[in-house]
């Protein structure tokens, strides 16, 4: 159905640095938002530079944080509008406990409206709960990773994925894999 654009840093010879390491460096240094524009950009750009990824959506991860930025939100609208083919979806993050609700949902309605989906990620992580849910008008759930690598051998993670499947499926389909090996995956994935 689709695919999720990831960040990561490389460096030269010392492999990949991964988002729990750089992400709260970023937060800590209120770059949030021009990360996530940045990050939007390049998938975008990728996305739009293979035709064949064409029939496929592409998610990007935001957090609260960026919700609350309009600048932010008018970007989004804006890079959407001059690539309408893109289905885009943003997965929201969250690990923060204390948000502008009121300030997130409309950013998220404004988002709706211009066709753009919103999908909840990481579910069951930090304050993920029932309640947000109800509140916040989602098309799409994701199971955080940690509930689904271990169904085999633990059955509370079990109970908890069986009654959301219907809602989100994780790593079921692939690891997380480099940008330039995506058409690859799909060719491969297809036969």
């Amino acid at each position: 159905m689709g695919f999720e654009a990831l960040s990561r840093l490389c460096i030269q010879g010392d492999g990949f640095i991964y988002p729990d390491r750089f992400i709260p460096l970023i937060n800590e240094a209120g770059l949030n938002c021009q990360f996530s524009q940045l990050v939007l950009d390049q998938a975008m750009t990728q996305w739009e530079l293979c035709p064949n990824l064409q029939q496929f959506s592409l998610s990007v991860n935001i957090s609260a944080a960026d919700l609350l930025s309009e600048t932010f939100i008018n970007y989004v609208i804006k890079k959407k509008n001059e690539q309408p083919k893109i289905r885009l979806i943003l997965e929201l993050t969250e690990s923060q406990q204390t948000i502008d609700q009121d300030q997130v949902l409309r950013s998220i309605a404004k988002l709706i409206i211009n066709d753009i989906t919103i999908s909840l990620d990481d579910f069951g992580k930090s304050y993920s709960t029932f309640d947000r849910l109800d509140n916040i008008p989602f098309d799409e759930i994701k199971i955080d990773k940690d509930f689904i690598s271990d169904l085999d051998i633990n059955a509370k993670h079990l109970a908890i994925v069986e009654s959301t499947i219907a809602l989100a499926q994780g790593y079921y389909f692939s690891p997380p894999i480099e940008g330039r090996y995506v058409t690859a995956w799909v060719d491969s994935y297809n036969q």
